[in-house]
């Protein structure tokens, strides 16, 4: 029987009992009533099943079981035993819940679990039970906490660890409705116990893989998939979408860790597994995005049942979308003026905007708004970085789309699920109209964006947006996760104190005094980041690694005098090498150097950011892009110290100069 609401990404892993698990006892007096309740249960089977794989006649299906289930307990109550009647409830509530009506299956699994319990029918009491926590979570998951850990111990105590394991899923389940840091947390205890079946400790460990991609982006999870990888493959019990899960999760790990060899390896992978599903038209794949996992049960000595459980994970076409827009970022990463990324990203575009098509020509409905958030997400999100890979090839071609976006955006005001989807990619295009403003040289709109993004709420790692966390523990890897610092905020801080610093000097103020302040507060601020940054909480993500060597080109823009030589001939092509470790190591040279800029008065202050500043540079080994920022930050304090009376530290300086350019 299925048991899984396989259209509600936060209903997953509902067991299903193989037929031998449920041994119908027939009396020989009414033997032929009895064949069609058992009849009439398969058929009721058949027909919820049927309805996960033809979502445009679903709720027709599933109509017509619970019509059997209906037939059943009108006509043939008295023919039925304690386990068929429990069944005959259970399945109910299955119909129900499948129907999106579970407030009308809570009366049914009651039912069927009050007469399992009076007749220690285990198995199908642990299936109301856990249906039951499935509905609690999605009403009150903090809860159901508490009530899964309760069960958890029932179990095992009854030395039913599978059951209790399952239930520890379902308290990952719960966990990432309102606590992502609490679903890692659990997922870490559980792939770790050696107790866990070890098909189940794997796939523990891909969702622990696909959570932290999102809770905890700088996290190397290589190992972990690696570990997955031993238990899964080659077993007979992995479905296709668990190789899929397992090849683009450590695709989606290698493109953001900028690691170009090995992620081509695994491009090849990717590319033979969708080779090879397309031309078997995807079977075992539907339209829901769910699949089972089969699980052993020991249910006596020696006595072996097995659990089917639903889980939800991608559809066919978004995992095509998804590592098409990977491979895309791969090359933008890789090559950011070459034109291969442009073409991959408008064919994730085609893709998605072929998929809305045929829903609409065909009369379908997507049921499942988290589905639909998930698509109206990928398309913003290919639109974003089309938009970054235009700006980086210097060829803005974005803005109509992107504002029509910011558009929906303030006019949704945030009251479904999509406009939350959105929200996500609203501080990339804020920092992308801040940043391209500044190079059409309109400094007053640049301001206005980057003070949009400054002030706009950070989004909170430990709870985050219902639709960026619609894993339900599986889920789509997400293009990029969420940071614990939120960097776009922070570059955007550098630019305004630039246009701070700007207005202060600018001949044509008459009242310096307000832009003077506003420049004291701004760097306030900055101080206070630069003091409580981390640099391995930065975001580590496609996106993030594009925006340092943008800020460093228009920082560079801005602190050019009078197109001196030794500030404008940086070597900005090689700034998209910037790696992970890197990331930091920016961030603080340039906030260091602009906070000696400030205060650069002989007072002590200025003298401890200049010997910050200088520390940043005394590597003996650079990267091109070490090379090319300290080139920039020496060459703009020997312009400082031109006319200083400190000739030494000038001299200093220039030696250190010519060490970097000549390395």
């Amino acid at each position: 029987m299925t048991t899984s609401q396989s259209g509600d990404l936060y209903d997953e892993h509902i067991p299903v009992f193989s037929r031998d698990s449920f041994k119908l006892h027939i009396n020989a007096n009414n033997e032929s009533r009895s064949d069609r309740v058992t009849k009439l249960l398969r058929t009721s089977d058949a027909f919820i099943s049927k309805s996960k794989d033809d979502i445009n006649h679903r709720y027709t299906l599933l109509s017509y079981a619970l019509k059997c289930l209906e037939l059943i307990m009108h006509q043939y109550s008295e023919y039925l035993t304690p386990q068929l009647e429990s069944l005959t409830y259970l399945k109910t509530a299955i119909a129900l819940v499948e129907s999106e009506v579970p407030e009308k299956a809570e009366a049914y699994l009651l039912r069927s679990l009050e007469l399992s319990k009076r007749n220690n029918l285990v198995l199908i009491s642990f299936v109301c039970e856990f249906i039951g926590g499935q509905i609690l979570a999605r009403n009150n998951p903090k809860l159901c906490i508490s009530y899964v850990e309760e069960k958890i111990t029932r179990y095992d105590e009854l030395g039913l660890h599978q059951l209790s394991d399952l239930l520890r899923v379902l308290k990952v389940s719960s966990y990432m409705h309102f606590n992502p840091i609490g679903a890692t947390n659990a997922l870490f205890t559980l792939s770790e116990r050696h107790s866990v079946d070890p098909f189940l400790r794997g796939i523990s460990l891909l969702y622990l893989c696909n959570v932290l991609s999102y809770t905890d982006p700088s996290y190397d999870c290589r190992d972990k998939i690696e570990k997955a990888k031993d238990l899964l493959l080659g077993n007979k019990r992995t479905p296709i979408q668990l190789q899929a899960m397992l090849l683009l999760l450590k695709f989606s790990i290698l493109v953001k860790s900028g690691s170009h060899e090995e992620s081509e390896i695994v491009m090849n992978e990717l590319n033979v597994l969708v080779s090879a599903q397309h031309s078997e038209k995807w079977a075992g794949w539907n339209e829901t995005g769910t699949f089972q996992i089969e699980l052993p049960l020991p249910i006596s000595d020696g006595e072996l049942t097995t659990i089917f459980c639903d889980a939800s994970w991608l559809t066919s076409n978004e995992f095509v979308i998804i590592y098409y827009a990977l491979t895309a970022l791969k090359m933008l990463v890789h090559n950011p003026k070459g034109n291969a990324s442009s073409r991959a990203l408008q064919y994730c575009r085609d893709l998605i905007d072929n998929e809305v098509q045929q829903v609409s020509l065909n009369g379908r409905v997507i049921y499942d708004t988290r589905i639909r958030s998930r698509i109206a997400n990928l398309r913003e999100t290919i639109i974003v970085y089309q938009a970054w890979s235009s700006f980086v090839k210097e060829k803005p071609n974005f803005e109509s789309e992107i504002e029509g976006i910011v558009h929906a955006y303030n006019e949704n005001e945030l009251k479904d699920e999509i406009s939350l989807a959105t929200d996500s990619t609203i501080s990339n295009i804020l920092y992308l109209f801040g940043v391209s403003s500044l190079v059409d040289e309109h400094r007053e709109r640049a301001e206005y964006y980057f003070s949009l993004l400054k002030n706009k709420k950070s989004l909170d790692a430990s709870v985050g947006y219902e639709s960026t966390r619609a894993y339900s523990v599986i889920a789509p890897p997400l293009l990029s996760g969420i940071s614990k610092t939120d960097e776009l905020r922070v570059f955007s801080m550098i630019h305004l104190v630039s246009l701070s610093e700007y207005h202060s000097r600018d001949p044509r103020v008459n009242d310096d005094a307000p832009a003077e302040n506003n420049l004291s507060a701004m760097c306030m601020d900055l101080d206070t980041y630069a003091r409580n940054f981390k640099p391995q909480e930065f975001n580590h993500t496609e996106i993030s690694r594009c925006i340092p060597s943008i800020t460093y080109w228009v920082l560079k823009e801005l602190f050019s005098t009078n197109g001196s030589e030794s500030s404008s001939n940086l070597e900005t092509k090689n700034l998209e090498e910037l790696s992970s470790s890197e990331l930091g190591v920016a961030f603080t040279s340039i906030v260091n150097f602009l906070l000696f800029r400030r205060f650069h008065n002989g007072t002590d202050m200025s003298k401890r950011y200049l010997e910050r500043t200088l520390n940043s540079v005394k590597a003996s080994l650079m990267s091109r892009f070490q090379r090319s920022l300290n080139k920039f930050l020496l060459a703009s304090l020997i312009e400082e110290f031109n006319n200083h009376a400190d000739q030494e530290l000038y001299e200093e300086i220039k030696v250190r100069l010519d060490f970097v350019s000549n390395s």
